[in-house]
């Protein structure tokens, strides 16, 4: 009978020694250290008899290798829309409070941003919604999505609509604010109610069309008229200087439209902490578009 044949322990600490020089021998012939992916992060030194299996490199590299993959839950529109702007109000009013977004204008599509929400650090959240593109006042607005292009902005206010509806600015939206107070305010830029009109056909004198061009911008008459005007310029002046009408003769101007939508959240109560707030712009997948504190 064969005596069993005894293995020297020794044979398989040289193996396994062989095999950790040929895997270091692979590693070094194949870029070693100077390697992309060895410029950072932790790493462990191959054990004894190769080297002494301590860690080396940096935990602040490894950080940002995590901080790398965390970018994952970011959305697909991180770089084409933007926080800009916080206006949290000195007091406790809805209708003053605002975020501002911005499109890039880098942007070679609209941006569907209906549907999308904001949440603050309690963790509340407000969905943004529709915008009528050409609102008229006394009249019932259809509201459709809204799509922000390049460059675009739209202040997206906590409160609701002076007029009842959200929308977008146009060059006569000035005559809103006469009778409504908007945060931030509209701009009195309307066109005057004489561009593209023919005086003479309407029978507007000069002491009418000087009485015209004296009236402020964006100004609807609201009082009594000089007993010196015609009867005719009198008509004009009730009649064509305001909204509605500023909108019917300019909507086809190429000027006309502002890159400016307002857009009304709805609530009553303010959704933004007056001290200390973080914001998140999320789309509609959930992933996170922008962030703002302050």
């Amino acid at each position: 009978m064969k005596e069993p044949i005894m293995r020297d322990p020794l044979d398989d600490v040289k193996w396994i020694a062989a095999i950790m020089i040929l895997l270091w021998f692979v590693w070094f012939f194949t870029g070693g250290p100077a390697r992309q992916s060895s410029q950072g992060g932790l790493f462990i030194k191959p054990p004894a008899p190769l080297d002494s299996g301590e860690t080396y490199g940096s935990f602040s590299s490894a950080q940002n290798d995590i901080s790398r993959l965390s970018q994952l839950d970011l959305s697909f529109f991180k770089d084409q829309i933007f926080l800009r702007n916080i206006n949290k109000g000195k007091e406790e009013i809805p209708d003053k409070e605002y975020i501002e977004i911005k499109a890039s204008g880098r942007n070679e599509k609209p941006v569907f941003v209906t549907g999308w929400t904001l949440q603050n650090a309690a963790g509340n959240k407000i969905q943004i919604g529709n915008a009528s593109p050409l609102p008229y006042l006394s009249r019932i607005n259809q509201e459709n999505p809204l799509f922000l292009g390049a460059n675009e902005s739209a202040y997206l206010v906590t409160g609701r609509s002076p007029i009842g509806v959200s929308f977008r600015v146009n060059s006569c939206s000035g005559y809103l604010e006469q009778f409504q107070n908007f945060s931030p305010p509209l701009s009195l830029s309307c066109p005057s109610p004489l561009d593209g009109i023919d005086t003479s056909a309407l029978n507007l004198d000069q002491t009418c069309v000087d009485y015209i061009n004296r009236t402020p911008r964006c100004t609807a008459n609201t009082g009594s008229l000089p007993g010196n005007l015609s009867s005719s310029c009198m008509s004009f002046i009730n009649s064509q200087i305001n909204y509605n009408s500023c909108v019917d003769t300019h909507k086809n101007d190429s000027t006309f439209y502002k890159p400016e939508w307002r857009l009304f959240l709805k609530q009553s109560s303010e959704f933004l902490n007056n001290t200390k707030e973080s914001v998140r712009l999320i789309d509609h997948g959930g992933k996170l578009v922008d962030l703002m504190t302050y």
